[in-house]
């Protein structure tokens, strides 16, 4: 039984950390390029990221950052303005929605702007072979410092989302988006 549970963590693990990866393409511990995945980046970009992650960094984009919220009944601005009739948001609703996706992207691109230029450092490092423990270790630092922020940007506009609306309206959205099963909180 516990083999069978470490087992479905692994896949599950391997599912939601790298989308697009099935067991059936894995290339094996000799394939070209086993680390990439997924996607292979372009000349251009930064080899430690992929070009979804790129985007998103450059974009405002969540890609998951607030998933821990969105998973306990504290919605994200934007698919509540997907749900707005729904929801039977009012007007000063739809306008606090606006303005907090409009806050947040403001504050995600500038973080992810600096997550970049940092990746890119590192990058540069490696590639000119200048690197060495200590510098790597401070610019991984700083790195996960602006990806902290950069999370925290996101599910703290989950958060004043959820003060915007009724509790009805966060249980109708958790129905509607598919998390009102056994496993929620």
């Amino acid at each position: 039984m516990k083999r069978f549970f470490t087992l479905t963590a692994t896949i599950l693990f391997l599912s939601t950390s790298a989308p697009g990866l099935s067991l059936a393409q894995n290339p094996g511990p000799h394939g070209k390029g086993r680390m990439m995945m997924h996607e292979q980046n372009q000349p251009g970009t930064i080899k430690g990221l992929t070009a979804r992650e790129e985007e998103a960094y450059r974009t405002g984009m969540g890609i998951g950052m607030a998933r821990v919220a969105e998973l306990n009944h504290y919605p994200g601005p934007r698919h509540v303005l997907d749900l707005a009739e729904e929801l039977n948001l009012t007007d000063d609703q739809k306008e606090t929605m606006t303005r907090l996706m409009s806050s947040m992207k403001a504050q995600a691109t500038a973080l992810g702007a600096q997550i970049l230029e940092k990746e890119q450092a590192l990058d540069e490092m490696f590639a000119a072979g200048t690197m060495d423990e200590e510098a790597v270790h401070a610019l991984l630092r700083e790195i996960g410092a602006l990806k902290a922020d950069l999370r925290f940007a996101h599910i703290r506009t989950h958060m004043a989302t959820r003060a915007a609306l009724t509790p009805e309206q966060v249980e109708t959205y958790d129905r509607l988006r598919g998390y009102s099963g056994s496993n929620q909180n």
